[in-house]
């Protein structure tokens, strides 16, 4: 016979007792290692969202920029087009200059 809170068993019923805490516990193990995989693959699938809207919103970013550099480029090649082409005029300007001081 066993004593367990107080109370004695007949060795069976002792027996019976142990397997069936063993069994609890084990049953208890496998539980939390269940919970534990499943807040894992719960975690990891959050962290993978985030990844995923960080692109997007980093390729929507890029995507402005280009769009802002096209339209600034666009806008130089305007206003290249309307400033005076000063290069020939300087040098007709340069040759009289030059005629001027020398004969």
């Amino acid at each position: 016979m066993s004593e367990s809170s107080g109370r004695t068993y007949p060795k069976e019923y002792s027996e019976a007792i142990a397997a069936l805490e063993e069994q609890h516990k084990q049953e208890l193990e496998r539980l939390s290692q269940e919970l534990r995989i499943g807040l894992q693959s719960e975690a990891t699938a959050r962290a993978e969202e985030q990844v995923q809207e960080q692109i997007q919103s980093l390729q929507q970013l890029f995507k402005q920029q280009k769009e802002e550099n096209i339209q600034l480029q666009q806008r130089l090649l305007e206003m290249e087009g309307l400033r005076p082409d000063f290069s020939q005029r300087d040098k007709k300007r340069g040759s009289k200059t030059a005629k001027m001081y020398i004969g």
